[in-house]
């Protein structure tokens, strides 16, 4: 009786192992692959940090009076928890150099931001009577062009360096 348990020991042992193999190298991906799971928490993460910008960049644009809340409070809040989960579900070389640039992106965008902020606080209506002057704001620029290489690295899967980002 003995024997015919033996057999599918083995062959679990065997399938167990095989199925794991994959995983054990994944930590030490130097490929720079990004992780399906990253991705997904990295577009979402992408897609707050827009609209918290848009809304900022909006409300600069806008003739209403400074002394109401900073815009996008809330929006910037739920951007940084995103951003927290896309860094915790990296489990590859690329995710986790992929996540320190979009913590990077994050804190250009919380810099620019606060910068137009502070415009409103000192009553510097420039953004509000040209609101071109909004849109070609070189760091507006910069965190544009960020966004969309960002974007396309996600979609290719691979963890490339992108200069607009450093």
């Amino acid at each position: 009786m003995r024997r015919r348990y033996k057999a599918p020991i083995v062959l679990s042992l065997l399938l167990a192992m095989t199925w794991t193999l994959p995983l054990r190298g994944q930590a030490g991906d130097a490929s720079g692959k990004l992780s399906p799971a990253f991705s997904q928490a990295a577009m979402g993460t992408l897609a707050d940090i827009y609209r918290w910008r848009e809304n900022a960049q909006a409300a600069a644009k806008s003739d209403v009076a400074p002394n109401l809340p900073p815009p996008g409070r809330p929006m910037k809040t739920l951007a940084y928890e995103h951003l927290r989960q896309a860094q915790m579900s990296a489990t590859t070389q690329g995710d986790q150099q992929a996540g320190d640039m979009l913590q990077k992106h994050f804190s250009d965008v919380d810099t620019w931001v606060n910068k137009l902020i502070e415009a409103r606080k000192n009553m510097d209506a420039t953004n509000a009577v040209d609101p071109n002057s909004v849109d070609q704001d070189p760091d507006l620029v910069r965190i544009t062009t960020c966004e969309k290489a960002f974007n396309a690295m996600l979609g290719k899967g691979t963890f490339a360096p992108i200069a607009e980002c450093q």
